[in-house]
């Protein structure tokens, strides 16, 4: 795991080991939705932006849009053809942007 906005490898792991351990024991509700794409099947994760906040600011998002949200910066091109199915995904379902929040993430 590399070091993002401004965190730690180890402090990634570290919320991320908090984040598990609060789920298995359901003191956090696992992610069933993705906030991007709204994808309900495969794996959910949890990203954070700031993780300093664990529960706070964690977005349940399906793994390939966590991995395209992290890479948005080095790899432009792969995060834009992920926020073009985003964008299809929520149009379809009749979702409009801002209702999730989502845009805080995508822009």
């Amino acid at each position: 795991m590399k070091s993002y906005n401004g965190f730690s490898s180890k402090e990634r792991a570290h919320v991320g080991n908090m984040q598990l351990k609060a789920i298995r024991s359901r003191e956090f509700p696992a992610p069933k939705r993705c906030e991007l794409c709204l994808q309900t099947t495969g794996q959910m994760q949890l990203h954070n932006e700031d993780y300093s906040k664990p529960f706070d600011g964690a977005h349940p998002i399906c793994r390939s849009c966590h991995g395209a949200l992290h890479i948005r910066f080095t790899k432009p091109k792969r995060w834009e053809n992920r926020k073009q199915i985003i964008r299809k995904e929520r149009k379809e379902a009749g979702v409009k942007d801002g209702k999730i929040g989502w845009e805080k993430l995508t822009n």
